[in-house]
């Protein structure tokens, strides 16, 4: 229970730190840091924890592990953190949210597991949750983009958790193979699209360590 609450903590704190470091970046610059410090952070853990190097993983697994990761890693997050840059972050974030349900959703045609009837009646309680949010911007004309990119956010998460259980590596080794896939995919992403840039503002630099360090990487090992 005390490694879920370091958890929650850890993740909740994404919305403003993220929304602090895109004043300065973009959602694809704010990537290219990010997955370069968390790679680092899930580095020294394995290295300090002695398990660097020590498994041995065939390549059916690592093609496996490098496939999640572009999409838990890479696509989740850039549309997560496009979503905080065209939305309020406190009401994307409850949007992407519905990833737990989306979650049991997938879980019927990819895990063969079942639903029960009190699931779908959680299921809809969900959404209608969801849809007084999203209703806000759409009534309104504002956020409505936001809200779509951490709706798509919410379905690559899900993605990304229910392929996360079929893993069968070592859960710390596999999330730091899942960064790798992301930090590959994120630089040709940001020299294509976007531009590198050098953050020059303390409050980025110190939302890039905690993000990278704290909400994106320990809260994995958490």
């Amino acid at each position: 229970m005390i490694w879920l609450i370091l958890t929650i903590l850890l993740w909740s704190l994404t919305p403003a730190i993220s929304t602090i470091a895109l004043s300065e970046l973009d959602p694809l610059q704010l990537m290219f840091y990010r997955n370069i410090v968390g790679t680092l952070t899930l580095f020294s853990i394995l290295f300090f924890r002695g398990k660097f190097g020590k498994t041995w993983i065939g390549r059916k697994e690592i093609k496996k592990l490098l496939l999640i990761g572009a999409i838990g890693v890479f696509l989740h997050y850039i549309f997560l953190f496009s979503s905080f840059k065209y939305a309020p972050a406190s009401q994307a974030n409850m949007i992407n949210y519905l990833w737990p349900i989306f979650l049991v959703l997938l879980s019927v045609p990819l895990l063969n597991q079942k639903i029960s009837k009190i699931n779908f009646v959680a299921i809809a309680l969900s959404f209608f949750g969801a849809a007084i949010v999203f209703s806000g911007g759409l009534l309104s004309g504002k956020d409505i983009f936001g809200y779509s990119l951490a709706l798509i956010a919410a379905l690559f998460w899900a993605l990304f958790s229910v392929l996360g259980k079929t893993v069968k590596t070592d859960g710390i080794t596999a999330v730091f193979i899942y960064f790798i896939s992301g930090t590959v995919l994120t630089v040709p992403a940001v020299l294509i699209f976007s531009e590198i840039v050098v953050p020059v503002k303390l409050t980025t630099i110190i939302s890039i360590l905690i993000l990278g360090m704290l909400c994106n990487s320990l809260s994995f090992v958490c």
